[in-house]
């Protein structure tokens, strides 16, 4: 069906509101909405545990970060419930300081220098310190609120997206949008890839077997495990551990699995974030000391490994390219490979079918607007179990009132064969910046389509629908 999105924003859209102009800088970027595992440090007067990982579902506030949900025959990403039981680990328990489940994929070559192969792209997720300041006119300097608890992110250099959002750091998520309270506690650990685990059982199974969640602990509390779990070896809040889910379903305790020597460190350092990548060997880590730099790449695969500087192509630091400040601190990072990998590459990849792709416009004629979009994927009830979930925010560039957002879909990079999907009335008043709405779009259930590819396109007109701007479609895999 060949659809005018013009013409249908006029035909199905409702009573149009008055909006207020934009705030000075709202969440941004493709991981707007996207539902993530973190963990929290003591002080500030907040709520969550130190030792606990909680779980920020799909979208924004209201609904503050839980523990997990526990669903039947899968992991239970709960520290508290992997480490409750072992000997050494008992109450009190230390402040979980980073932590990863390995299924980091990090584009780089063997020098720790972004390496981005051919029409794939690649992202990281960060956290900052609340000290952190950022450089002038960064995403990290423009937050005027607390910045422990904001979420960040970051379209690595070669991927393959629309041009605007390479090399360019957004924040993903306000610290209100996460929900985390009046306090700003500190967020000093993450991971983006449990909520996978809640996901239909093709993207469970393209996960790690066995599946491995690792962690390190904060040098401040490190005295709270028992010496006999160091096995010998230096105290250290460098060292990293890892529980192992058993065949029974329960973890493991932790074992060490690199301690702070193997990993180029002195005992005194204290990685405060870590993001590791089985599949290619090597990982990215952060230390509260930032030396030699704030955020270090280690390629555990070869023989004597050493940290290096994690750079771009031409050797800038991309903790530069972040928009650190000198003093700034990373306490909290994953990295994001959402896209179909060669032939040659491992089996499927599952966040490839559980976040969407932005691309390019498709209606240049339209005018430029500040919006934003996004895709996940999610499991619902009924006979099409799965969905994809896509989010827009924003307004048309006369901004001086929000009528409707509507969403359209279409073939793969074919805006010719736009079908209409829904029309939805902004709300002028929301609290959060950019009235984000959001549409669910079922997913058939037919293993044949797979794979096949299709764009969610999101349109914004304003309240006397004289002026209609799109934002950049997101790509999906059935």
């Amino acid at each position: 069906m060949i659809c005018n999105p013009v013409r249908a924003i006029l035909r199905l859209a409702p009573l149009a509101l008055v909006a207020t102009p934009l705030a000075a800088q709202c969440s941004a970027g493709p991981f707007i909405g996207t539902p993530v595992s973190m963990s929290f440090a003591d002080g500030n007067g907040g709520v969550y545990a130190r030792h606990e990982a909680y779980h920020k579902a799909l979208g924004f506030a209201p609904g503050a970060p839980a523990i997990w949900p526990n669903p039947t025959g899968q992991p239970v990403f709960s520290f508290a419930n992997a480490l409750g039981m072992c000997s050494g680990w008992l109450p009190p328990l230390p402040d979980i300081d980073s932590m990863s489940l390995g299924e980091d994929w990090i584009l780089a070559n063997a020098n720790g220098r972004v390496n981005v192969p051919p029409d794939r792209w690649g992202a990281l997720v960060f956290s900052v310190t609340r000290t952190s300041t950022g450089v002038m006119g960064s995403a990290i300097r423009r937050e005027s609120n607390g910045r422990g608890a904001d979420l960040f992110s970051y379209v690595l250099p070669g991927s393959a997206m629309p041009a605007e959002l390479v090399g360019v750091t957004e924040r993903a998520h306000d610290s209100r949008e996460i929900d985390v309270g009046a306090v700003d506690q500190e967020l000093d650990a993450l991971d983006a890839f449990p909520p996978l685990f809640l996901s239909e059982p093709f993207v469970q199974g393209s996960m790690n077997t066995p599946t491995r969640w690792y962690f390190t602990v904060s040098a401040a509390t490190q005295s709270q495990v028992h010496p006999f779990v160091w096995n010998g070896t230096t105290p250290s809040g460098a060292t990293i551990f890892v529980c192992t889910r058993q065949s029974n379903g329960s973890w493991g305790c932790p074992q060490i699995w690199k301690t702070h020597a193997e990993l180029g460190l002195s005992a005194r350092e204290d990685i405060d974030a870590l993001a590791i990548d089985e599949a290619n060997q090597q990982l990215l880590f952060s230390t509260r000391s930032k030396l030699p730099d704030p955020l270090m790449f280690f390629d555990y695969g070869v023989d004597g490994p050493v940290p290096v500087v994690y750079s771009t192509a031409q050797g800038t630091p991309v903790s530069d390219a972040l928009g650190l400040g000198e003093d700034d601190d990373i306490d909290a990072i994953c990295a994001i490979d959402p896209s179909v990998r060669g032939a040659t590459g491992p089996g499927l990849n599952g966040m490839a079918f559980f976040m969407g792709t932005p691309r390019p416009k498709a209606f240049g004629f339209l005018p430029a607007a500040d919006l934003e979009s996004s895709a996940f994927r999610v499991t619902t009830p009924g006979p099409a179990d799965s969905a994809y979930r896509s989010f827009v925010k924003g307004w048309p560039g006369n901004a001086a009132g929000a009528g409707v957002a509507s969403l359209f879909w279409s073939l793969a990079d074919q805006p010719a064969t736009l079908v209409p999907f829904v029309v939805l009335a902004r709300n002028p008043t929301d609290s959060i910046c950019g009235n984000p709405v959001h549409a669910t779009l079922p997913v058939p259930d037919v293993p044949a389509m797979r794979g096949l590819q299709v764009d969610l396109r999101w349109f914004v007109a304003d309240q006397a629908l004289t002026t209609i701007s799109e934002a950049f479609p997101i790509q999906v895999r059935l």
